[in-house]
């Protein structure tokens, strides 16, 4: 137990470290504060006096999805990822779900831990919220690298059509049960030693049908932010590096509008990982860590410039 800014910091409890969908191989210190009176389940690593790379993960993740990329950094930086109300080991919001209040409770989190300024890497979701975070508070963002994020891609009114009929919590808790393994089918393109690890990992601790109702509630409740929130517009007066990662096979957030973001600004560097899907963070980890090297060098020659 520890005491920060008249917070208690709680070591994460066992049985909560090795939950569902939490990877067994994940070994970084993780723990539990109350932030705007939500208990926030948190990983915190590395050297105190070093820089900071806060990782955010995606739709359903928790943060033992960095499994692979995170510990790489553990010496040389402070390492610091979240899981994000509703999913993994933190509790909903009782005010509902938003990327806006998502970002307020990874400032709050900043805020209790003393991060003023931070790396940012965010998958798929956690890459709106680095968005956000960088729209509310630019002077907390050294540089972001988003990997496959959401919220670059006009929704066609069709589909935000469709959205608004399937997004709907109650229908999603049928649903989701009966089709998540497909779903997970299009996630992956590569069959490598990371992929079936995951895939075991939940297997092993995910119950389809106890634990799909927080995700059934967290996608509902995000439904506006997913249908209608681009950031397009925001790469256009960007005035930190940012660096986009997509697998050239994603099925979710399709590849196919990087060349136009790539053009937005001058600090946009972008990167097509050759059949690799949704997540390259599992797929091919080792491209991402070379990722997030290239944007802290990057980073460090802008501002010396």
């Amino acid at each position: 137990m520890i005491a920060v800014n008249d917070t208690v910091i709680h070591r994460m409890a066992g049985e909560r470290v090795f939950g569902p969908g939490r990877d067994r191989h994940f070994h970084l210190d993780q723990f539990v504060a109350s932030v705007g009176g939500v208990p926030m389940a948190f990983f915190d690593d590395g050297p105190r006096d070093g820089e900071v790379i806060f990782f955010t993960h995606g739709l359903a993740g928790n943060v033992t999805h960095w499994v692979h990329i995170a510990p790489g950094f553990v010496d040389r930086y402070r390492v610091v990822g979240v899981d994000l109300p509703g999913c993994g080991e933190t509790p909903p919001l009782a005010s509902g779900y938003s990327i806006e209040a998502y970002t307020e409770q990874v400032l709050g989190l900043l805020d209790l831990l003393d991060i003023e300024k931070a790396y940012f890497v965010g998958h798929s979701l956690g890459g709106m919220v680095s968005m956000e975070l960088y729209g509310k508070a630019k002077e907390r963002v050294r540089g972001m690298l988003l990997v496959g994020s959401a919220g670059f891609m006009p929704v066609p009114k069709p589909a935000r059509a469709v959205g608004k009929l399937i997004l709907r919590e109650g229908l999603l808790k049928t649903l989701l049960p009966r089709v998540w393994q497909s779903i997970l089918g299009t996630v992956f393109e590569r069959d490598n030693e990371y992929t079936r690890q995951f895939r075991q990992s939940i297997a092993d601790t995910y119950d389809p049908v106890a634990d799909v109702a927080p995700i059934a509630a967290v996608m509902s409740g995000l439904k506006q932010d997913f249908l209608y929130r681009n950031y397009e517009s925001m790469l256009d007066d960007l005035q930190v590096p940012l660096h986009l990662m997509w697998g050239q096979k994603d099925r979710l957030t399709p590849a196919a509008l990087l060349p136009r973001l790539a053009a937005r600004s001058e600090h946009i560097r972008v990167e097509l990982v050759a059949e690799c899907g949704h997540m390259p963070i599992i797929e091919t980890p080792h491209l991402v860590v070379q990722a997030v090297e290239r944007l802290i060098r990057e980073t460090r020659r802008s501002a010396r410039s």
